[in-house]
């Protein structure tokens, strides 16, 4: 998994707080403000980024509720609503629907899970290994999957600047709604 991003927000504010706000010239009062409202702007984007899949569930299930009493009040007042408008109610309210009734889990339990996964699949190797009872499939899906998480991380950090490569990369967003999982090539 990737450092998570609230971890790589403090990094920064402590980059400012310690190294860049010393460094400012005490009599430059603009510098000043600037560099306290860029560190508190890092704090709170610290905090947000901990909760933001929360906030858009959260947000998601507030509006189809709303979406949904607007359409029934109208519908039990016999008040017509247009074709195409009905059909995006429709939409929308089927994709909410198992988003808001299911509440995917917290970020911070994702991650335990990743991190779980990742042991799990460590001790089952060292198995494997010690009884020499794995064959070229192992080591081929081993492979495999070091081949997508080294790509992602490259993907991941490809904004950075650091990592010639990555000018042939996709986004971010695009990699993640219109790459199937498995796909990968250098």
């Amino acid at each position: 998994m990737p450092i998570p991003l609230p971890a790589v927000i403090q990094a920064c504010a402590r980059s400012v707080r310690e190294v860049l706000l010393p460094a400012l010239d005490p009599d430059d009062a603009p510098a000043q403000d600037q560099g306290r409202i860029l560190l508190a702007t890092l704090e709170m984007l610290t905090e947000q980024a901990t909760v933001l899949h929360d906030y858009v569930l959260r947000e998601i299930g507030e509006y189809a509720d709303l979406v949904a009493t607007i359409a029934g009040e109208l519908e039990e007042r016999r008040v017509p609503i247009e074709t195409a408008l009905a059909e995006e109610i429709s939409a929308c309210l089927e994709m909410a629907g198992p988003l808001v009734a299911h509440q995917p889990p917290p970020l911070s339990d994702l991650e335990e899970l990743g991190n779980h996964l990742k042991s799990v699949t460590d001790r089952l190797l060292s198995v494997a290994l010690a009884k020499r009872s794995t064959d070229g499939r192992v080591a081929e899906a081993v492979l495999a999957q070091a081949r997508q998480q080294i790509y992602r991380e490259r993907l991941w950090g490809a904004g950075s600047g650091f990592d010639p490569g990555a000018t042939t990369f996709p986004g971010l967003g695009e990699y993640f709604r219109n790459e199937p999982q498995g796909a990968w090539s250098e």
